[in-house]
């Protein structure tokens, strides 16, 4: 099994990865199919995966439970956090489920 797993990234995160996605592009996770979109201000890398099938999105360090990802290292920029919460994950529509990354204090896995 660990050898049919694969890292999928954005290519502005600079890190290394078996497949870099950018903003529009789509990918297929057995029956699961997800749009990118970049999500960037946590770091330069962040991005979101949604599903319109399922009505939902998975918006790794750009939201948070209980708050957004810090701007004060690894490439942070508040204003671009702001623009890309508010414009490419609160837009969805208001059915739509979001699963964020994880909190700052571990109370919430």
């Amino acid at each position: 099994l660990q050898s049919e797993v694969q890292s999928i990234i954005s290519k502005e995160s600079g890190a290394d990865a078996d497949i870099f996605v950018h903003e529009g592009d789509h990918i297929e996770l057995g029956s699961l199919k997800l749009n990118v979109h970049n999500t960037p201000g946590h770091t330069n890398g962040c991005i979101t995966f949604v599903s319109h099938e399922n009505g939902c999105a998975f918006t790794g360090d750009a939201l948070l439970i209980r708050g957004c990802g810090r701007t004060d290292f690894q490439q942070g920029n508040a204003i671009k956090l702001y623009d890309n919460v508010w414009n490419k994950i609160l837009s969805l529509p208001e059915d739509y489920i979001l699963y964020p990354a994880h909190d700052y204090q571990g109370e919430y896995l």
